[in-house]
């Protein structure tokens, strides 16, 4: 009987430090080499791609899509399927030029959000998005009420009226890019989900 409680007692100790090897292992993966890169070295990081779902909700009304976003320096590509009322849709940016395709037509305008206006009926600030997405305060306009993490990974900040905050963060190449996005300006609230980064 007694021998039978060590076998039993020694298998516990073996299956507990195998799934104990196997968390820390795991968490090690998410953290990031150490010291960790910079906000100022993600800033000038403009070759990027995140995949994920986008949820927009405005006046009581949800919508939701997926999402691919490339960009490379000023210029992007953002593909939107089941866009949010519109069905497929693809927004693009290059140099001054802006344009959003849809299975009906091509709209150019002046502007991203002027286009999303016109067609969806609802706007975001997609140039500060581009900054936002990252986990960084936009360069261009005064950022309030930032709240910088343990990590030195931006929780929350407030710019151009939005009120933008973080979580789920994840180490990508040595970067901490967030997994959950959350904006609210107004009634309008959008949820940015990143499944997936390439940097």
């Amino acid at each position: 009987m007694l021998i039978k409680s060590k076998r039993r007692y020694h298998t516990f100790v073996r299956t507990f430090s195998l799934i104990l090897a196997t968390y820390l292992l795991s968490a090690c993966t998410n953290m990031p080499t150490y010291p960790p890169k910079t906000p100022e070295q993600l800033l000038a990081q403009t070759h990027w791609q995140a995949k994920g779902k986008i949820g927009v909700r405005q006046d009581g009304k949800a919508h939701s899509a997926n999402f691919d976003w490339e960009n490379k320096q000023q210029q992007y590509t953002i593909r939107i399927a089941g866009a949010l009322g519109v069905g497929s849709a693809k927004l693009v940016k290059k140099g001054a030029q802006i344009s959003l395709t849809t299975k009906h037509d091509t709209i150019q305008a002046n502007s991203a959000e002027q286009l999303l206006e016109q067609t969806l009926g609802w706007s975001m600030p997609v140039s500060h998005l581009s900054y936002w997405i990252k986990g960084l305060a936009a360069p261009t306009t005064s950022a309030d009420n930032i709240a910088i993490g343990d990590m030195g990974e931006l929780i929350q900040l407030e710019q151009e009226g939005w009120k933008i905050s973080y979580s789920d963060y994840a180490a990508v190449k040595g970067y901490w890019l967030p997994g959950k996005i959350r904006a609210q300006h107004g009634d309008i609230k959008i949820t940015l989900i990143v499944k997936s980064w390439k940097i």
